[in-house]
């Protein structure tokens, strides 16, 4: 009787476990690398979703890998719509998320990302209006 209870515990578990994976493989896939992915990531919307006639967010985790400082501009493009940005100072190591509010039209947005007058990345998104 306790090993068929143990068992059936065990198999909770298990199930458990494959849950928790599944939905953080999920979540992981709805992060976009910035660029190369080496000084950051985008999460567009909800889920990859903009609704239609409102603002969504889009939020982007920077982060500096070099022991140096790096100053940045961040800036959002959405093709029909609204132009976003900010300048970003990071110490060496440093994170930080920035959360921009936009309205997407025709579902194409932009991320770049400068240091100066130079191009650091720029990547297009094509996106779910809802």
């Amino acid at each position: 009787m306790s090993g068929q209870r143990h068992r059936r515990s065990s198999l909770g578990i298990v199930a458990a476990v494959i849950l928790l994976l599944g939905s953080a493989k999920e979540a992981a896939a709805q992060e976009l690398a910035l660029g190369d992915g080496r000084f950051g990531k985008v999460r567009l919307g909800w889920d990859g979703h903009f609704p239609r006639d409102t603002v969504a967010p889009v939020v982007v985790d920077l982060h500096n890998p070099d022991n140096r400082e790096h100053v940045f501009k961040v800036a959002v493009s959405a093709e029909g719509g609204s132009l976003v940005g900010e300048t970003v100072s990071l110490a060496p190591l440093a994170r930080k998320r920035i959360t921009f509010a936009l309205r997407v039209v025709t579902g194409k947005l932009g991320v770049s990302l400068t240091e100066g007058s130079r191009l650091v990345s720029f990547n297009e998104h094509q996106t779910a209006i809802l």
